[in-house]
């Protein structure tokens, strides 16, 4: 029987990214979770951009189009027509685990002060035993989860909610092209809806390269502006403080990279310098935000 399992909407928003979809709709397919107890809905984020004619999935994936850019408005035509009562994210080159689903509903309902779970996320590369510097880079910095939850939030390829937290505390915020998960996990926490970590619930993501990451350190920075009150319009002193904490050596960073036992001498070195490039391309971005506007 499994009409007292609960039934779980899982909203994945792509923008081109076919190939990686299908192989992510592919593991879907596989859930132990009963396939009458869950949907998938894929949320086109170019309606121009056709889905493909032979696409992946079962009978229970649902495709719709989204026209208005971003992936939170992505997500949030997904949350609108979803029937689930729980709500399930992951990106589309994301690769669930076959009990993805099942691990991360049993934590929510063994778990009743338990509103949100924040699943883990485990980075592949090419090559996993030769890396290169951008993949070290990602597996000391990326997707930090259980991290996100001891600060009362998580991201988006790997997040699981009962209904009712955003029938109280709203969708994201479609004005945020980046940051939207962190602001509405705050909204969330600030709400009194606690979130737990499941390292069981895991999803493969690929590692960034260096191309991708720099194209991430551009795209972050709207959103940081706004989530940080860093406006040097309305809030100058606070603006500055954040474009210089962007242009010195990143000291934190630098901490943690050389304390990770798997790096050599010169690898680590590289993963330093690697970080505070990302750092100067971010304030570049930053300051061509704060003259232009996003």
């Amino acid at each position: 029987m499994t009409d007292n399992k609960p039934h779980v909407s899982v909203i994945i928003p792509v923008y081109h990214d076919w190939h990686r979809l299908g192989m992510a709709l592919d593991a879907l397919d596989r859930q132990t979770w009963p396939k009458d107890r869950f949907e998938v809905i894929v949320v086109n984020n170019d309606p121009a951009d056709l889905f493909p004619e032979k696409s992946s999935g079962g009978p229970n994936v649902r495709r719709v189009c989204e026209k208005n850019p971003g992936s939170y408005a992505a997500r949030n035509k997904g949350i609108r027509i979803s029937r689930g009562t729980v709500l399930g994210f992951c990106d589309a080159d994301c690769i669930p685990a076959a009990d993805w689903i099942e691990k991360a509903v049993e934590c929510l309902v063994q778990n009743p002060d338990c509103f949100r779970v924040a699943g883990r996320i485990e980075l592949t590369c090419e090559d996993q035993k030769n890396p290169g510097l951008a993949e070290m880079h990602e597996r000391i910095f990326a997707f930090r989860q259980d991290g996100y939850a001891k600060d009362g939030v998580s991201t988006t390829a790997n997040m699981f909610a009962w209904r009712q937290v955003f029938d109280a505390v709203g969708r994201f915020d479609e004005s945020l092209l980046s940051g939207g998960d962190l602001e509405w996990g705050q909204r969330a926490d600030a709400a009194g809806f606690a979130i737990g970590y499941c390292p069981e619930a895991v999803v493969q993501h690929p590692a960034r390269d260096r191309g991708q990451l720099m194209k991430k350190a551009r795209r972050v920075c709207s959103g940081y502006i706004r989530l940080n009150n860093a406006d040097i319009r309305k809030n100058a002193l606070n603006a500055l403080y954040h474009g210089f904490c962007m242009i010195k050596p990143p000291v934190k960073a630098g901490a943690m990279i050389f304390a990770c036992k798997d790096l050599g001498p010169g690898q680590k070195i590289g993963v330093y310098l690697l970080e505070y490039l990302l750092k100067l391309v971010q304030f570049g971005e930053y300051v061509r935000c704060q003259i232009f506007g996003r």
